[in-house]
Formats: structure tokens, sequence, C-alpha cells
């Protein structure tokens, strides 16, 4: 079974702040990954503008504040209860109101990259709601889950055309996000995931940004590989299928070097790495652990460097980076309640 990450009602607690052990700095039983995640929310709150939404240097609000709500769910906050429950509620009522007659969410077909922040403000509602079980945010994510749907929304960075693994990924989280909350998502979605990754995969794991011809996938990129894997989990494989994608994560774990520093891609390669689970996991964040809390600010950010993504600023980071985070943070409270 798919372990529950993003949206687990048993789980979606605060943050445990086990004893840290005698000179570690972070990792497995330390408080470090804890304290970094609450000193980040307590700097992404003072970011909110007055009318909810989070500011995005590429112009593009919804997706970061889609993604801040998120950081602030996945640590028990919701609109409901928790210390920043104004801060959500102030953002999920900014993201409904973004939302337009045909489902969409911040998706303009002129900007087609914009698809990302659809995804990501479904993803958001849908993890409100099962959090929440507020009944009034359901029609907002059924309506933005029809869009999603449409044979005519592109599953892709490029809008209209062949879907490309990074719209395909981001869709999956949306569709998986959900699911989970209780809304029935139809199998041949799930049909449509995997048959675009069966199409830009090779036997080796590599992933392709898009199908290519006989030369094999187009542009490799690690961030693909990381949503293969999880979006291949999500839409049925076993895990025992996915050992050569696994194998190709595992040797790219985070590192704070320049042009490699890719929060977007620590982010999902640590929830793949999570789904693993074993040794892979606690290897992976042993490197995840060092280099973001190595790199976060005195006033709780990250910088924004290196990465295409980047240019949306250190909202957008930072949201990314403490997500990450948190995902060590479900680990722990998972690993304290079999005790």
């Amino acid at each position: 079974m798919v372990r529950a990450l993003t949206l687990t009602l048993s789980l979606a607690l605060t943050c445990p702040l086990a004893p840290a052990l005698a000179g570690d700095g972070g990792g497995e039983g330390s408080e470090a990954p804890a304290l970094a995640v609450d000193k980040a929310l307590r700097w992404l709150k003072t970011k909110q503008e007055p009318d909810g939404h989070f500011p995005d240097e590429a112009e593009r609000p919804v997706g970061t504040t889609a993604k801040v709500a998120l950081a602030f769910l996945g640590q028990g906050h919701t609109h409901r209860f928790g210390t920043y429950k104004r801060t959500v509620s102030k953002a999920l009522l900014w993201l409904k109101r973004q939302q337009r007659r045909d489902g969409s969410i911040g998706y303009d077909p002129k900007q087609p990259e914009t698809i990302l922040d659809h995804f990501l403000a479904t993803w958001s509602l849908a993890e409100a709601y099962a959090v929440s079980r507020d009944f009034t945010l359901k029609r907002y994510v059924e309506t933005a889950l029809a869009f999603t749907l449409e044979a005519s929304t592109p599953w892709s960075l490029k809008g209209e055309g062949q879907p490309d693994t990074v719209g395909v990924g981001f869709a999956t989280m949306a569709l998986k996000a959900c699911k989970t909350a209780g809304i029935a998502v139809p199998a041949a979605a799930w049909e449509r995931v995997r048959k675009h990754f069966d199409a830009v995969s090779e036997a080796s794991g590599q992933v392709g940004l898009r199908k290519a011809g006989d030369g094999g996938p187009s542009k490799i990129l690690p961030l693909g590989e990381a949503l293969a894997y999880l979006s291949r989990l999500f839409a049925g494989q076993r895990r025992s299928e996915l050992g050569p994608l696994m194998k190709r994560l595992r040797a790219k774990p985070p590192a704070w070097k320049t042009g490699e520093r890719d929060y977007v891609y620590w982010y999902f390669g640590t929830y793949a790495l999570f789904q693993q689970g074993g040794e892979p996991w606690k290897a992976w964040f042993a490197e995840a652990d060092t280099v973001l809390l190595g790199n976060q600010r005195e006033d709780g950010s990250w910088p924004a460097v290196d990465t295409k993504q980047a240019k949306r600023g250190e909202v957008f980071t930072t949201a990314f980076a403490v997500a990450a985070l948190e995902i060590w943070c479900r680990y722990e409270r998972a690993r304290n309640y079999k005790r």
C-alpha cells in the first residue's frame, strides 16, 4: 500500500521534537528539522499579502500561494485549527476566488507553464478538504478536478500537444490529493499517467521529458525521475517494479553545488524516497538534512538560486524546502507511533 504522506488525517499534527542526539546537527532522532520547519513557517507568515496571497517574483502567485498553504497544512495548521489558521484561511479563500467558471485556477493558455499552478492549487484545496472535512471546499476541488480531466487540458509545460513528464507528474499529485480526499478519480486518468511514463521511460530507469524517437527519451531531468517514481506508484505500480528508477534517484541526492540546487527536485525526491522507506530513505534524508539545515537563513528562509524555479523567489523556494523537511516530521511521527 502506498504510504500516506501529504494527506493523512492521523499524522497531520505538529512536527515532533525528539530529544537531540549529542553532537548531532540533524537527521533521525534530532529536533533540528522540526525547529527549522517552525522557523520557516514563521517567516512565510510574514510574507502574506493582506488579500491572502503570497508573492511570486515571476508574477504567478497562484502556484506559490498553493504551495505555501500546503506547507502549513503539512504541519497540521488548517483554516480551522492551529497556530496559523488565519494565515491558511486567507490563503485558501484567495485561491478559491481565483477559480474561473471552467474550473481552472491560475491557468493562462498564453503562459502554458501556468498549468502547474492549477495543479498545485487543486492539490492544496484537496488537501485542505481532506484534513478539515470542510464541505464548503468540496465543490471547488471537484470543479478543479473536472478541468484537470478535460481532454483539452494540457498536461504539459508547452500547452497543447504532447504531454511532458513535469506536467503529468504535477497532475498526478493533484489526482492523488483528490483521491485521498475521497473524491472519485476515474480509472482513465491513472491510465493516462501510466501511458505517458511508459512512453518516456527506458528499462534502465531513465526518464525523458517527452516521448522521443528511436534515439530514446528526450531531455533527462532528475526532477522528472522523482515525479515518475511517485506517479507510477500512485497509478498502481509496485515498488518492486521500480527498482531501476529508484537506483537512479539514489545516485542523485541533494547537494549544495552551483547549478544543482533545485528545491523542487529535493522535495519530490525526498517524497519518493520516503515512499521507498528503509535504508534508501535514511541515506537520502541524511543528505537532504545536511543540505537544507546547513543553508537555511537565520530568518527562516532559503535563498532562491540556480534553477528556473528559483526565479519565482524566496517564498516559493522556502515553501518547497520546508515541505521536504516536513516529510522527516511525518516519518518521526510514524516511527514514534509504532514504538
